[in-house]
């Protein structure tokens, strides 16, 4: 009787401390990923993705085998019938196998991500995170101090480099510090042995987007048109509508 019951504790264990750590780790991770501040951080962080993913992964296996053993003891046993799958725990067991199977692919694209990206640029991601919040927020007051943390933590990004060039044109109306920046990161594109079109595409985009706010509009569709050509985004595909749109109305209140 008390094997029988340390068994059950054992096998209740060995099911439910993956998924307990899963969920503990997994809470950490979007918490502290928040509050990145330096590399060594970043580092820690994508250890903690790596067994988060493999502790729901440990998970899922036990319990897609507890399904497939289940499955075979109903389909053996003596006086099998249909109405067996129809039971409420065989029913929890397909619905958990299926809800955790969601889970997983998440947890999958999650660890991915991490592992596709250095240190360097989970802390810069983690920096952009906070400007973007700021920016729903509309507090405008941190924004270009993350910004230039996430520069710094990836000082060879065209994308950051533009997209400070951007905010110190149309925010701060800091027109020579906008040009700077679009000239580092002009130069940088320049200095790789082949073209990276996205990146191209990304500068083009921005700088249509400050010649047009600058009031130098044909100019700017050019660029954006650009843009497009290279690398196509619905959200550059919009942008550039809209604006082309906005130059038509203005032509023609002026023609009217």
């Amino acid at each position: 009787m008390f094997k029988q019951k340390f068994l059950i504790i054992l096998i209740t264990i060995i099911y439910t401390a993956p998924l307990v750590l899963y969920l503990l780790l997994s809470s950490y991770l979007e918490h502290r990923f928040k509050k990145l501040q330096t590399l060594v951080s970043a580092k820690r962080l994508k250890y903690v993705a790596y067994l988060s993913f493999y502790l729901i992964l440990a998970f899922w296996v036990l319990l897609v085998i507890r399904l497939i053993v289940t499955t075979r003891t109903i389909l053996l046993t003596e006086q099998f019938s249909a109405m067996q799958f129809f039971n409420l725990n065989y029913i929890l067991l397909v619905t958990f196998v299926l809800l955790f199977s969601w889970m997983f692919r998440a947890e999958l694209k999650r660890y991915k991500w991490f592992r596709s990206y250095s240190p360097s640029k989970i802390l810069a991601s983690s920096f952009l995170q906070r400007h973007n919040e700021l920016i729903q927020a509309k507090n405008f007051d941190q924004i270009e101090e993350f910004l230039v943390k996430a520069r710094q933590a990836v000082p060879d990004n065209v994308e950051l480099l533009c997209l400070l060039g951007y905010y110190k044109d149309l925010v701060l109306n800091k027109r020579d510090e906008a040009n700077r920046y679009m000239k580092q990161a002009k130069s940088i594109l320049d200095s790789y042995k082949e073209p990276n079109n996205k990146e191209i595409a990304c500068y083009e985009g921005y700088l249509g987007n400050i010649l047009y706010n600058r009031g130098e509009k044909e100019e700017g569709l050019k660029h954006l048109k650009k843009s497009i050509e290279l690398d196509s985004t619905p959200g550059r595909v919009k942008n550039y509508e809209r604006k082309l749109a906005e130059l038509k109305q203005q032509d023609k209140t002026i023609q009217d």
